[in-house]
């Protein structure tokens, strides 16, 4: 299975900015300024965030430059138009009026987004109503306001008076309604490996990850491995028997793929999600510009006992 621990796993952070060349990045900060400064205010870019002189929030760059670096520059400055619009004081202001409605008014637009931990690092992310579901992510309780999504401050959620757990299950219980995600099935046999199910179409669904076991059209007897790499994919494989070598590293290069490639990146690492609903990370690393998988110990301990059992059929 390739397990390399002498090797270090893939860093957890795509690169802030993409760009092919600082020719490209500069054109890209430079609209942002553009954008953001217009009637001649200050804008302060720094460690990945936009500020505004006179503007109590920030602009986050990173999903905004994973966007631009798929598309032609000419598309640029409509694309950093629209999305920093998303973010302005106009629509955060409708946000506060919405989770100011109290719990009645929010409960039906309350969903849950997955993000890398370094989420949590950030001052204003800080306050959030947040819980730990996969190692090395974290899950915040928001909201669904339409063209955007708001994380819901803990100091809201105490307001409304009701357990946290019964709110991320009620956010967990609307995303199938709030969301339209399709599944499609990737056969890679030219790989020697399987079939990988592909969940995507809308940005809601690396999330349905943490639904309970029926989130996937297969899921496994073992329970299945999955990558969530960006906010609207989600990759899974159903565990029923001993996986081959081919269908992991196809599964972790896929991943690592569309997380270098995002937009709204989350992690390059793999899942082990338990028939429990339980979550094991599973790491990469690089060998030779080739993904490879490195198990923990409890995917081990499965193989173990899977190739055994094939053994067995096999002398039967």
């Amino acid at each position: 299975m390739h397990a390399r621990f002498s090797q270090k796993p893939f860093h957890p952070e795509p690169p802030l900015y993409p760009f092919r060349d600082r020719q490209l990045r500069n054109r890209f900060l430079q609209l942002v300024r553009e954008f953001l400064g217009r009637g001649g205010k200050r804008v302060v870019i720094g460690n990945g965030v936009a500020h505004v002189e006179g503007s109590s929030g920030v602009h986050g760059l990173g999903n905004l430059a994973q966007i631009c670096h798929q598309a032609p520059p000419a598309q640029w400055p409509e694309i950093v138009a629209e999305q920093l619009a998303k973010g302005s004081d106009a629509r955060m202001e409708a946000a506060v009026d919405t989770l100011q409605g109290g719990f009645d008014g929010c409960a039906d637009k309350l969903v849950v987004r997955v993000y890398a931990e370094e989420f949590l690092t950030v001052p204003v992310h800080q306050g959030v109503v947040h819980r730990t579901d996969l190692p090395g992510t974290c899950t915040v309780l928001a909201l669904d306001v339409g063209p955007s999504i708001v994380s819901v401050p803990r100091v809201v959620a105490d307001l409304w008076q009701v357990p946290v757990p019964e709110l991320f299950d009620r956010a967990l219980q609307n995303l199938p309604r709030l969301g339209a995600p399709h599944w499609s099935r990737l056969h890679l046999p030219s790989m020697g490996a399987g079939a990988i199910d592909l969940l995507s179409g809308d940005f809601h669904a690396s999330a349905h990850v943490l639904r309970p076991a029926t989130f996937v059209g297969r899921t496994g007897a073992h329970g299945n491995l999955v990558g969530l790499p960006a906010r609207g994919v989600l990759l899974s494989h159903a565990i029923d028997a001993m996986p081959a070598v081919a269908t992991l590293e196809a599964l972790l290069a896929m991943t690592t793929g569309k997380f270098r490639d995002g937009p709204g990146a989350i992690t390059p690492h793999l899942y082990w999600r338990t028939p429990e609903g339980g979550f094991h990370l599973q790491q990469g690393t690089s060998d030779g510009g080739r993904a490879r998988f490195v198990p923990s110990p409890e995917f081990v301990e499965l193989m173990v006992r899977l190739r055994g059992e094939r053994a067995a059929g096999g002398e039967a």
